[in-house]
Protein backbone atom coordinates (compact mmCIF):
# COMPACT_ATOMS: atom_id res chain seq x y z
CA UNK A 1 0.00 0.00 0.00
CA UNK A 2 1.61 3.38 -0.49
CA UNK A 3 2.53 5.76 2.24
CA UNK A 4 0.39 8.24 3.60
CA UNK A 5 2.13 11.06 5.05
CA UNK A 6 0.90 14.37 6.68
CA UNK A 7 0.96 17.39 5.66
CA UNK A 8 -1.43 20.15 7.35
CA UNK A 9 -4.46 18.75 6.85
CA UNK A 10 -4.13 16.82 4.09
CA UNK A 11 -3.53 13.51 3.20
CA UNK A 12 -0.80 13.17 0.52
CA UNK A 13 -0.56 9.23 -0.79
CA UNK A 14 2.69 8.09 -2.50
CA UNK A 15 1.26 5.84 -5.49
CA UNK A 16 4.21 5.15 -7.35
CA UNK A 17 4.93 2.41 -4.05
CA UNK A 18 1.05 1.30 -3.74
CA UNK A 19 -0.88 -1.22 -5.71
CA UNK A 20 -2.06 -0.82 -9.62
CA UNK A 21 -5.28 -2.11 -11.26
CA UNK A 22 -4.89 -4.11 -14.87
CA UNK A 23 -4.79 -1.17 -16.38
CA UNK A 24 -1.40 -0.18 -14.85
CA UNK A 25 -3.50 2.71 -12.95
CA UNK A 26 -2.38 3.28 -9.29
CA UNK A 27 -5.19 2.58 -6.38
CA UNK A 28 -5.42 4.84 -3.84
CA UNK A 29 -4.37 4.07 -0.53
CA UNK A 30 -7.17 4.49 2.17
CA UNK A 31 -7.50 6.91 4.28
CA UNK A 32 -5.33 6.28 8.01
CA UNK A 33 -6.35 7.23 10.79
CA UNK A 34 -7.43 11.14 11.10
CA UNK A 35 -5.31 11.67 8.11
CA UNK A 36 -8.04 11.49 5.92
CA UNK A 37 -8.85 14.37 3.59
CA UNK A 38 -12.02 14.81 1.07
CA UNK A 39 -9.57 14.03 -2.14
CA UNK A 40 -7.83 10.94 -0.33
CA UNK A 41 -11.22 9.30 0.24
CA UNK A 42 -12.76 10.96 -3.11
CA UNK A 43 -9.50 8.75 -4.73
CA UNK A 44 -10.61 5.97 -2.61
CA UNK A 45 -14.12 5.49 -3.96
CA UNK A 46 -13.48 6.54 -7.30
CA UNK A 47 -11.42 3.09 -7.45
CA UNK A 48 -13.67 1.44 -5.65
CA UNK A 49 -16.79 2.08 -8.31
CA UNK A 50 -14.69 0.62 -11.12
CA UNK A 51 -15.45 -3.35 -11.31
CA UNK A 52 -11.80 -4.04 -12.17
CA UNK A 53 -10.62 -2.16 -9.48
CA UNK A 54 -12.92 -2.65 -6.76
CA UNK A 55 -12.45 -6.62 -7.26
CA UNK A 56 -8.14 -6.33 -6.50
CA UNK A 57 -9.66 -4.84 -2.49
CA UNK A 58 -9.58 -7.73 -0.01
CA UNK A 59 -10.90 -6.89 3.08
CA UNK A 60 -9.10 -5.40 5.74
CA UNK A 61 -6.98 -8.85 7.48
CA UNK A 62 -8.31 -11.52 4.86
CA UNK A 63 -7.15 -12.49 1.43
CA UNK A 64 -8.58 -11.47 -1.66
CA UNK A 65 -11.12 -14.57 -1.96
CA UNK A 66 -10.76 -17.14 -4.55
CA UNK A 67 -13.28 -16.91 -7.13
CA UNK A 68 -15.97 -19.60 -6.71
CA UNK A 69 -17.50 -21.49 -9.63
CA UNK A 70 -20.95 -20.51 -10.62
CA UNK A 71 -23.43 -22.12 -8.55
CA UNK A 72 -25.86 -24.73 -10.41
CA UNK A 73 -29.33 -23.82 -10.27
CA UNK A 74 -31.25 -25.58 -7.45
CA UNK A 75 -33.93 -27.77 -7.32
CA UNK A 76 -37.55 -26.03 -7.88
CA UNK A 77 -38.26 -25.11 -4.44
CA UNK A 78 -41.01 -22.86 -2.42
CA UNK A 79 -39.87 -19.29 -2.38
CA UNK A 80 -42.41 -19.00 0.09
CA UNK A 81 -40.16 -20.66 2.72
CA UNK A 82 -36.68 -19.42 2.53
CA UNK A 83 -35.68 -22.37 5.17
CA UNK A 84 -36.17 -25.00 1.97
CA UNK A 85 -33.72 -22.99 -0.15
CA UNK A 86 -29.97 -23.79 -0.25
CA UNK A 87 -27.38 -21.61 1.61
CA UNK A 88 -25.96 -18.72 -0.43
CA UNK A 89 -22.03 -18.31 -0.94
CA UNK A 90 -20.48 -17.43 1.82
CA UNK A 91 -19.03 -13.76 -0.12
CA UNK A 92 -23.06 -12.95 -0.54
CA UNK A 93 -23.10 -12.98 2.84
CA UNK A 94 -20.01 -11.05 3.59
CA UNK A 95 -21.41 -8.17 1.40
CA UNK A 96 -24.76 -8.51 2.59
CA UNK A 97 -23.27 -7.37 6.21
CA UNK A 98 -22.32 -4.25 4.25
CA UNK A 99 -25.37 -3.58 2.56
CA UNK A 100 -27.81 -4.25 5.30
CA UNK A 101 -26.15 -1.74 7.63
CA UNK A 102 -25.24 0.54 4.95
CA UNK A 103 -29.50 0.75 4.28
CA UNK A 104 -30.46 1.37 7.60
CA UNK A 105 -28.28 4.27 8.71
CA UNK A 106 -29.06 6.37 11.23
CA UNK A 107 -29.77 10.26 11.24
CA UNK A 108 -26.31 10.87 12.52
CA UNK A 109 -24.28 8.21 10.32
CA UNK A 110 -26.35 8.90 6.98
CA UNK A 111 -25.30 12.90 7.75
CA UNK A 112 -21.91 11.72 7.86
CA UNK A 113 -22.20 9.85 4.82
CA UNK A 114 -23.94 12.26 2.46
CA UNK A 115 -21.21 14.91 3.83
CA UNK A 116 -18.39 13.40 2.92
CA UNK A 117 -20.25 11.91 -0.55
CA UNK A 118 -21.16 15.62 -1.34
CA UNK A 119 -17.52 16.52 -0.25
CA UNK A 120 -15.85 13.31 -2.88
CA UNK A 121 -18.06 14.21 -5.56
CA UNK A 122 -16.96 18.11 -5.77
CA UNK A 123 -13.67 16.87 -6.08
CA UNK A 124 -13.13 14.19 -8.62
CA UNK A 125 -16.29 15.23 -10.53
CA UNK A 126 -16.68 11.64 -11.14
CA UNK A 127 -20.64 11.38 -12.93
CA UNK A 128 -20.96 7.51 -11.22
CA UNK A 129 -20.05 8.81 -7.65
CA UNK A 130 -21.96 11.52 -8.15
CA UNK A 131 -24.58 9.56 -8.75
CA UNK A 132 -24.13 7.26 -5.82
CA UNK A 133 -27.18 7.17 -3.24
CA UNK A 134 -25.59 7.38 0.76
CA UNK A 135 -26.98 4.03 0.61
CA UNK A 136 -24.44 3.27 -2.35
CA UNK A 137 -21.08 5.28 -0.97
CA UNK A 138 -21.62 3.36 2.43
CA UNK A 139 -21.71 0.11 0.77
CA UNK A 140 -18.49 0.37 -1.50
CA UNK A 141 -16.69 1.92 1.48
CA UNK A 142 -17.71 -1.58 3.30
CA UNK A 143 -17.33 -3.87 0.35
CA UNK A 144 -13.45 -2.15 -0.27
CA UNK A 145 -12.94 -3.47 2.82
CA UNK A 146 -10.36 -0.22 3.55
CA UNK A 147 -12.70 1.32 6.85
CA UNK A 148 -13.14 0.75 9.98
CA UNK A 149 -16.94 0.95 9.71
CA UNK A 150 -17.50 0.61 13.55
CA UNK A 151 -15.63 3.53 13.99
CA UNK A 152 -16.65 5.20 11.17
CA UNK A 153 -20.21 5.10 11.11
CA UNK A 154 -20.52 3.43 15.07
CA UNK A 155 -23.99 4.06 15.07
CA UNK A 156 -24.91 1.80 12.24
CA UNK A 157 -22.20 -0.77 12.43
CA UNK A 158 -21.69 -1.52 15.97
CA UNK A 159 -21.96 -5.23 16.72
CA UNK A 160 -25.90 -5.70 17.40
CA UNK A 161 -27.01 -3.23 14.96
CA UNK A 162 -25.14 -5.25 12.26
CA UNK A 163 -26.75 -8.45 13.92
CA UNK A 164 -29.90 -7.31 13.70
CA UNK A 165 -29.91 -5.77 10.35
CA UNK A 166 -28.60 -8.79 8.89
CA UNK A 167 -31.40 -10.96 10.42
CA UNK A 168 -33.71 -8.66 9.37
CA UNK A 169 -32.12 -9.21 5.56
CA UNK A 170 -30.69 -13.00 5.54
CA UNK A 171 -34.17 -14.69 4.85
CA UNK A 172 -34.84 -12.50 1.97
CA UNK A 173 -30.96 -13.00 0.17
CA UNK A 174 -31.89 -16.39 0.24
CA UNK A 175 -34.78 -15.42 -2.19
CA UNK A 176 -33.65 -13.35 -3.77
CA UNK A 177 -29.86 -15.17 -4.91
CA UNK A 178 -32.24 -17.71 -5.27
CA UNK A 179 -33.95 -15.59 -7.64
CA UNK A 180 -30.97 -14.90 -9.04
CA UNK A 181 -29.73 -17.89 -9.84
CA UNK A 182 -33.27 -18.86 -11.86
CA UNK A 183 -33.16 -15.53 -13.89
CA UNK A 184 -29.81 -15.70 -15.24
CA UNK A 185 -30.51 -19.64 -16.06
CA UNK A 186 -33.52 -19.08 -17.65
CA UNK A 187 -31.42 -16.10 -19.77
CA UNK A 188 -28.92 -18.58 -20.57
CA UNK A 189 -30.75 -21.51 -21.66
CA UNK A 190 -33.54 -19.65 -23.56
CA UNK A 191 -30.71 -17.04 -25.39
CA UNK A 192 -31.16 -13.77 -26.08
CA UNK A 193 -32.06 -13.42 -29.64
CA UNK A 194 -35.12 -12.08 -31.09
CA UNK A 195 -35.67 -11.15 -34.99
CA UNK A 196 -35.95 -8.00 -35.28
CA UNK A 197 -38.96 -7.58 -38.14
CA UNK A 198 -40.29 -10.64 -36.42
CA UNK A 199 -43.99 -10.70 -35.39
CA UNK A 200 -44.37 -8.90 -31.55
CA UNK A 201 -40.50 -8.37 -31.71
CA UNK A 202 -40.74 -5.07 -29.24
CA UNK A 203 -42.37 -6.78 -26.99
CA UNK A 204 -40.58 -9.62 -26.53
CA UNK A 205 -36.98 -7.76 -26.66
CA UNK A 206 -38.26 -5.23 -24.50
CA UNK A 207 -39.12 -8.28 -22.02
CA UNK A 208 -35.85 -10.21 -22.56
CA UNK A 209 -33.82 -6.49 -22.06
CA UNK A 210 -36.15 -5.91 -18.44
CA UNK A 211 -35.08 -9.91 -17.74
CA UNK A 212 -31.45 -10.62 -18.36
CA UNK A 213 -30.25 -7.00 -19.20
CA UNK A 214 -29.54 -7.72 -22.61
CA UNK A 215 -30.70 -8.73 -26.13
CA UNK A 216 -29.86 -9.32 -29.74
CA UNK A 217 -32.04 -8.24 -32.69
CA UNK A 218 -31.31 -10.54 -35.57
CA UNK A 219 -31.03 -8.22 -39.03
CA UNK A 220 -32.09 -4.70 -36.92
CA UNK A 221 -28.98 -2.99 -39.41
CA UNK A 222 -30.39 -2.68 -43.30
CA UNK A 223 -26.91 -4.68 -45.05
CA UNK A 224 -27.24 -2.29 -47.49
CA UNK A 225 -26.97 0.38 -45.78
CA UNK A 226 -23.99 -1.40 -43.63
CA UNK A 227 -22.39 -1.87 -46.95
CA UNK A 228 -22.02 1.56 -47.15
CA UNK A 229 -20.47 2.27 -43.17
CA UNK A 230 -18.04 -0.15 -43.81
CA UNK A 231 -16.90 1.92 -47.27
CA UNK A 232 -16.60 4.99 -45.24
CA UNK A 233 -14.96 3.21 -42.39
CA UNK A 234 -12.13 1.82 -45.05
CA UNK A 235 -11.94 5.14 -46.64
CA UNK A 236 -11.26 6.61 -43.25
CA UNK A 237 -9.34 4.13 -42.28
CA UNK A 238 -6.79 4.87 -45.05
CA UNK A 239 -6.30 8.94 -44.37
CA UNK A 240 -3.68 7.90 -41.74
CA UNK A 241 -3.79 11.32 -40.16
CA UNK A 242 -7.49 11.82 -39.87
CA UNK A 243 -7.54 8.22 -38.44
CA UNK A 244 -4.95 9.20 -36.11
CA UNK A 245 -6.92 12.29 -35.10
CA UNK A 246 -9.71 10.14 -33.75
CA UNK A 247 -8.37 7.63 -31.97
CA UNK A 248 -8.37 6.35 -28.54
CA UNK A 249 -6.19 4.13 -27.07
CA UNK A 250 -6.65 5.17 -23.18
CA UNK A 251 -10.32 4.08 -22.22
CA UNK A 252 -10.74 0.92 -23.74
CA UNK A 253 -8.12 -2.01 -22.52
CA UNK A 254 -7.18 -5.70 -22.46
CA UNK A 255 -5.86 -4.84 -26.63
CA UNK A 256 -9.14 -2.77 -27.44
CA UNK A 257 -9.22 0.54 -28.79
CA UNK A 258 -11.95 3.00 -30.75
CA UNK A 259 -11.86 5.34 -33.45
CA UNK A 260 -14.46 8.01 -32.75
CA UNK A 261 -16.53 8.61 -35.87
CA UNK A 262 -17.07 12.09 -37.59
CA UNK A 263 -20.24 13.83 -38.37
CA UNK A 264 -20.48 12.91 -41.65
CA UNK A 265 -23.07 10.32 -44.03
CA UNK A 266 -23.64 7.23 -43.42
CA UNK A 267 -22.48 7.74 -40.19
CA UNK A 268 -24.81 10.67 -38.97
CA UNK A 269 -28.40 9.07 -39.19
CA UNK A 270 -29.99 6.96 -36.73
CA UNK A 271 -30.35 4.12 -39.03
CA UNK A 272 -26.55 4.93 -40.03
CA UNK A 273 -25.59 4.27 -36.41
CA UNK A 274 -27.81 1.33 -35.56
CA UNK A 275 -31.13 2.94 -34.25
CA UNK A 276 -33.30 1.41 -36.76
CA UNK A 277 -36.74 1.57 -36.37
CA UNK A 278 -37.09 -1.65 -34.20
CA UNK A 279 -34.29 -0.29 -32.31
CA UNK A 280 -35.92 2.35 -31.33
CA UNK A 281 -38.91 1.02 -30.34
CA UNK A 282 -37.31 -1.32 -28.00
CA UNK A 283 -35.53 1.49 -26.20
CA UNK A 284 -38.52 3.67 -26.26
CA UNK A 285 -40.52 0.66 -24.36
CA UNK A 286 -37.47 0.10 -21.95
CA UNK A 287 -36.52 3.73 -21.37
CA UNK A 288 -40.44 5.07 -20.39
CA UNK A 289 -40.05 8.24 -18.85
CA UNK A 290 -36.09 8.50 -19.33
CA UNK A 291 -34.83 11.17 -21.33
CA UNK A 292 -32.43 9.98 -23.35
CA UNK A 293 -29.89 11.41 -26.03
CA UNK A 294 -26.22 10.06 -27.68
CA UNK A 295 -23.19 10.07 -25.79
CA UNK A 296 -20.76 8.96 -28.12
CA UNK A 297 -20.52 6.70 -32.00
CA UNK A 298 -17.18 5.32 -32.20
CA UNK A 299 -16.13 1.62 -33.99
CA UNK A 300 -14.58 -0.39 -31.19
CA UNK A 301 -12.06 -2.71 -32.02
CA UNK A 302 -10.87 -6.09 -30.39
CA UNK A 303 -7.16 -6.68 -31.72
CA UNK A 304 -6.32 -10.18 -32.71
CA UNK A 305 -5.08 -12.19 -30.78
CA UNK A 306 -5.94 -10.81 -27.07
CA UNK A 307 -7.08 -12.10 -23.92
CA UNK A 308 -10.11 -11.96 -22.25
CA UNK A 309 -11.72 -8.68 -21.12
CA UNK A 310 -11.96 -7.81 -16.94
CA UNK A 311 -15.79 -8.01 -16.09
CA UNK A 312 -17.52 -4.92 -15.30
CA UNK A 313 -20.04 -3.05 -15.90
CA UNK A 314 -19.88 0.08 -17.91
CA UNK A 315 -21.89 2.29 -15.45
CA UNK A 316 -21.45 1.12 -11.70
CA UNK A 317 -24.84 3.26 -10.91
CA UNK A 318 -28.64 2.05 -11.30
CA UNK A 319 -29.93 0.48 -14.14
CA UNK A 320 -31.22 2.93 -17.22
CA UNK A 321 -28.78 5.34 -16.92
CA UNK A 322 -26.52 4.41 -19.89
CA UNK A 323 -27.15 1.96 -22.32
CA UNK A 324 -25.00 0.35 -25.35
CA UNK A 325 -26.33 -0.63 -29.04
CA UNK A 326 -23.35 -2.41 -30.66
CA UNK A 327 -23.69 -3.78 -34.36
CA UNK A 328 -21.68 -6.35 -35.72
CA UNK A 329 -19.71 -4.90 -38.87
CA UNK A 330 -18.91 -8.84 -40.19
CA UNK A 331 -19.88 -12.33 -38.57
CA UNK A 332 -18.40 -12.92 -35.44
CA UNK A 333 -17.91 -16.40 -34.68
CA UNK A 334 -17.02 -17.44 -30.88
CA UNK A 335 -13.32 -17.86 -31.77
CA UNK A 336 -13.56 -13.85 -32.74
CA UNK A 337 -14.77 -13.48 -29.42
CA UNK A 338 -17.91 -12.43 -28.62
CA UNK A 339 -19.55 -10.59 -25.51
CA UNK A 340 -19.89 -12.62 -22.09
CA UNK A 341 -22.83 -11.35 -20.19
CA UNK A 342 -23.98 -12.16 -16.49
CA UNK A 343 -27.47 -11.83 -16.93
CA UNK A 344 -29.79 -10.13 -14.31
CA UNK A 345 -27.21 -7.80 -12.64
CA UNK A 346 -28.33 -4.63 -13.41
CA UNK A 347 -28.59 -2.35 -9.82
CA UNK A 348 -32.21 -1.37 -9.04
CA UNK A 349 -33.68 1.41 -6.85
CA UNK A 350 -36.49 -0.22 -5.08
CA UNK A 351 -35.95 -0.10 -1.56
CA UNK A 352 -37.03 -3.10 -0.96
CA UNK A 353 -34.76 -5.17 -3.36
CA UNK A 354 -31.65 -2.69 -3.33
CA UNK A 355 -29.96 -4.59 -0.15
CA UNK A 356 -29.73 -7.79 -1.51
CA UNK A 357 -29.11 -6.61 -5.26
CA UNK A 358 -26.48 -4.48 -4.11
CA UNK A 359 -24.91 -7.68 -1.94
CA UNK A 360 -24.85 -9.39 -4.91
CA UNK A 361 -23.27 -7.17 -7.37
CA UNK A 362 -20.29 -6.79 -4.73
CA UNK A 363 -19.77 -10.19 -4.62
CA UNK A 364 -19.62 -10.52 -7.97
CA UNK A 365 -16.99 -7.56 -8.38
CA UNK A 366 -14.81 -9.41 -5.82
CA UNK A 367 -15.02 -12.67 -7.67
CA UNK A 368 -14.23 -11.54 -11.00
CA UNK A 369 -17.21 -14.23 -12.36
CA UNK A 370 -20.61 -14.20 -12.80
CA UNK A 371 -21.99 -16.17 -9.26
CA UNK A 372 -25.17 -17.39 -11.90
CA UNK A 373 -24.57 -18.85 -14.89
CA UNK A 374 -22.92 -16.82 -17.77
CA UNK A 375 -24.18 -16.02 -21.45
CA UNK A 376 -22.36 -15.62 -24.23
CA UNK A 377 -23.64 -15.59 -28.17
CA UNK A 378 -21.97 -18.61 -30.16
CA UNK A 379 -22.17 -16.89 -33.09
CA UNK A 380 -23.38 -13.24 -34.36
CA UNK A 381 -24.05 -12.48 -37.80
CA UNK A 382 -23.74 -9.02 -39.68
CA UNK A 383 -26.25 -7.09 -39.36
CA UNK A 384 -26.94 -7.95 -35.37
CA UNK A 385 -27.96 -5.14 -33.08
CA UNK A 386 -26.85 -5.89 -29.41
CA UNK A 387 -28.22 -3.71 -26.87
CA UNK A 388 -27.38 -4.20 -23.27
CA UNK A 389 -27.93 -1.63 -19.87
CA UNK A 390 -24.65 -0.75 -19.05
CA UNK A 391 -24.85 -1.63 -14.91
CA UNK A 392 -25.26 -5.26 -16.62
CA UNK A 393 -21.97 -6.76 -16.13
CA UNK A 394 -20.26 -8.03 -19.24
CA UNK A 395 -16.75 -8.26 -20.45
CA UNK A 396 -15.34 -9.09 -24.08
CA UNK A 397 -13.96 -12.84 -24.64
CA UNK A 398 -10.52 -13.32 -26.17
CA UNK A 399 -10.16 -12.86 -29.66
CA UNK A 400 -8.02 -16.09 -31.20
CA UNK A 401 -8.50 -15.58 -34.55
CA UNK A 402 -5.91 -12.91 -36.52
CA UNK A 403 -8.31 -10.69 -38.00
CA UNK A 404 -9.68 -7.73 -35.56
CA UNK A 405 -13.08 -7.82 -34.52
CA UNK A 406 -15.47 -4.32 -35.13
CA UNK A 407 -18.66 -3.58 -33.70
CA UNK A 408 -20.12 -0.32 -34.29
CA UNK A 409 -20.42 1.26 -30.94
CA UNK A 410 -22.97 3.52 -29.98
CA UNK A 411 -23.45 4.91 -26.48
CA UNK A 412 -26.65 6.37 -25.12
CA UNK A 413 -27.08 7.90 -21.83
CA UNK A 414 -29.79 9.67 -19.71
CA UNK A 415 -30.09 13.33 -20.05
CA UNK A 416 -28.13 14.49 -17.13
CA UNK A 417 -26.19 11.65 -16.64
CA UNK A 418 -24.09 11.72 -19.95
CA UNK A 419 -22.88 15.71 -18.84
CA UNK A 420 -21.80 14.32 -15.73
CA UNK A 421 -19.94 11.21 -16.73
CA UNK A 422 -17.84 13.16 -19.37
CA UNK A 423 -16.96 9.75 -21.01
CA UNK A 424 -14.84 11.72 -23.95
CA UNK A 425 -12.72 13.74 -21.24
CA UNK A 426 -9.51 11.54 -22.54
CA UNK A 427 -10.36 11.41 -26.25
CA UNK A 428 -8.71 13.67 -28.93
CA UNK A 429 -9.63 17.25 -29.43
CA UNK A 430 -10.95 16.39 -32.82
CA UNK A 431 -13.06 13.46 -31.25
CA UNK A 432 -14.48 16.02 -28.99
CA UNK A 433 -15.70 17.87 -31.71
CA UNK A 434 -17.02 15.49 -33.52
CA UNK A 435 -19.17 14.19 -30.01
CA UNK A 436 -20.30 17.93 -29.45
CA UNK A 437 -21.88 17.86 -32.92
CA UNK A 438 -23.56 14.14 -32.63
CA UNK A 439 -24.88 15.31 -29.28
CA UNK A 440 -26.30 18.67 -30.16
CA UNK A 441 -27.95 16.65 -33.02
CA UNK A 442 -29.02 13.55 -31.28
CA UNK A 443 -29.91 14.38 -27.90
CA UNK A 444 -32.58 14.26 -25.46
CA UNK A 445 -35.44 13.91 -24.95
CA UNK A 446 -35.33 10.69 -27.43
CA UNK A 447 -32.34 10.97 -29.96
CA UNK A 448 -33.16 14.52 -31.06
CA UNK A 449 -37.24 13.47 -31.29
CA UNK A 450 -39.44 14.57 -29.40
CA UNK A 451 -41.51 12.01 -26.80
CA UNK A 452 -43.23 9.85 -28.44
CA UNK A 453 -46.78 11.01 -29.42
CA UNK A 454 -45.75 14.71 -28.51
Amino acid sequence: MGKTARKGTECQVDQAAGPRDDRGDAISAPPSGRCSSIATLATLCSALLWAHRLALLPRQGSALPRPVPAVAVPRPASQRDARNLPRVPQIVEDMLACSAPCARLSTRDRAVVVGQLQGACTVTKDAGLCEMTPEQFCAANCGGGQRDMGLWLPDSFGETKVAAAGKHAAERLKVAFHAHLQCSARCASEGVFVEAWGSNATAKATDILRRCGVVHLIGAFELKLLDEVQQALDKLRSQKKKMAALLDRVQLHDSRFQMYLPFAPPFNSRAGMGLSDPVMAVLDAYLTGVAFGIDHLAVMTSHGPNNDQSLHPDNPSFMRLTMNVHTALHDIPASMGTTKFCPCTGEVKSEDMWVTNAAIKMAMLKNKDCLGESYAATFLSRGTVTIYDGATFHGGLANRGRRNRDVLKLDLGSAAFTVKRNYIQHAPRNAKKEVEKYRAAFGPPRFGLPYAGG
